[in-house]
């Protein structure tokens, strides 16, 4: 990432120019200055030329800071939530393999999905699942690797007279859950 801000700072660069001088795909390279625009960092001028806000000018700099970390922390998040909004898509579940790229937000990866797509599966995803079984029939559901277990709680709203059971990795969880009656 500092690598971005310090083409940024040396040279005047177009999202189509950063995207040639990093080597990073231009898909990326759109959603991430994306981020960090929203994010206050950088901003673009009128002739698409990308510039760092003054008192982000730090990051084009060799050492980073605690407050540089932070900031990133808020661009990786939007990277990690498209990942996850195509995971909700496609049905693809990539896991915890995506989380490990960004060990800084790994700890709040449940909260982060949760407070963007809480409203998604309550709205899209739980009506689509519930489609697929009869509203009289009580139903149990197991969830290995559920995390904070957000999708669990949402889930024991709308039917709070079924059995929701969540389980962490390890090699105990499978046995644990075949065990349950």
């Amino acid at each position: 990432m500092n690598n971005l801000f310090k083409c940024i700072s040396i040279n005047e660069s177009s999202r189509k120019k950063l995207s040639c001088d990093a080597g990073c795909d231009s898909n990326y390279i759109d959603r991430w200055v994306d981020a960090s625009i929203s994010f206050n960092i950088l901003y673009e001028d009128l002739s698409g030329i990308l510039h760092i806000k003054d008192r982000y000018i730090e990051l084009s700099k060799e050492k980073e800071s605690a407050d540089t970390a932070r900031m990133l922390q808020g661009v990786f998040s939007i990277l990690v939530s498209d990942a996850i909004i195509d995971d909700f898509k496609t049905g693809i579940r990539q896991g915890y393999s995506l989380i490990d790229k960004f060990n800084n937000i790994s700890p709040y990866y449940g909260d982060i999905t949760e407070s963007i797509y809480g409203i998604t599966f309550d709205q899209e995803v739980f009506p689509t699942i519930m489609d697929n079984f009869e509203s009289d029939r009580k139903l149990t559901m197991l969830d290995y690797g559920c995390g904070n277990g957000w999708l669990l709680r949402r889930m024991n709203v709308f039917r709070p007279n079924d059995r929701f059971i969540g389980a962490g990795f390890s090699e105990e969880a499978p046995d644990s859950l075949r065990n349950i009656e």
